[in-house]
């Protein structure tokens, strides 16, 4: 009688995943993209392989079951295109099975103009966090924050000439970076999830830093690294946060 190998009978391992939720800045998509699906009726959502969260998972071995779409809200309001978070979720939860280790969401932005308010966003998401985590209790769920924008209240909107950034004032654009920020972190408080809070770890790499350390991209943009859509993160800038969500993650 021969001997069995001891392996030919294991079951091979099964990667690891990670579930990534929520809006334009996690989904990065080509602005282009973004318009022709919506006008075209599309029910798609246009995203890439190169954002900080699909970075991220690769360098942490993880396979990425990516959910995010542009415009995404916690509760629908507002101007501009708009899809709703509860489809990403809808959509996830059968996704989410024994070896999803992790959720990654980015949300919050969108909501600071929804005119909801915060108490909205906060009674939205936790209900949100729990219905994550009664699918799968073995995850850990993160909220990843938003990079700083704005430089002391000011973004510069036409980076074309190199070492000239043409700062204007933007108030009211600063404080619902602070206000997405505070609901993050009030929520992460509310529900024991997770939070990187990127905003508070690059205060010199907005919109109006130098072209080779900024993260963020202007309006009109010629002089930094390559954005998928204006006022977004650029290469930089997803490159950056991956490592940030690797390291603090521990992962």
């Amino acid at each position: 009688m021969g001997v069995a190998s001891p392996h030919a009978s294991a079951t091979p391992a099964q990667q690891r995943n990670v579930i990534i939720l929520g809006d334009s800045m996690v989904a990065d998509p080509w602005a282009g993209d973004v318009v022709v699906n919506r006008l075209r009726g599309g029910g798609q959502c246009p995203r890439s392989a190169e954002s900080y969260a699909e970075q991220a998972a690769r360098q942490a071995g993880l396979e990425a079951r990516n959910f995010s779409c542009a415009g995404s809200q916690v509760n629908i309001g507002g101007p501009f295109l708009k899809t709703a978070f509860a489809d990403q979720v809808d959509a996830a939860l059968p996704a989410i099975d024994p070896n999803t280790t992790h959720v990654w969401i980015t949300q919050g932005f969108n909501d600071t103009w929804s005119g909801f308010g915060p108490e909205a966003y906060l009674d939205g998401m936790s209900w949100h966090i729990a219905r994550i985590r009664e699918r799968a209790p073995q995850a850990t769920i993160t909220m990843i924050g938003y990079p700083s924008i704005t430089s002391n209240g000011q973004l510069c909107l036409a980076r074309v000439i190199p070492g000239a950034p043409g700062p204007v004032p933007a108030v009211q654009v600063a404080d619902m970076e602070s206000q997405a920020q505070e609901m993050q972190r009030e929520l992460a408080r509310r529900t024991g999830i997770g939070f990187v809070d990127v905003r508070s770890q690059t205060p010199g790499n907005g919109m109006c830093s130098p072209d080779d350390v900024r993260y963020v991209s202007a309006l009109i943009d010629t002089t930094g690294p390559v954005a998928h859509m204006p006022f977004h993160i650029n290469e930089r800038g997803h490159r950056e946060m991956a490592h940030m969500v690797v390291d603090q993650l521990g992962l």
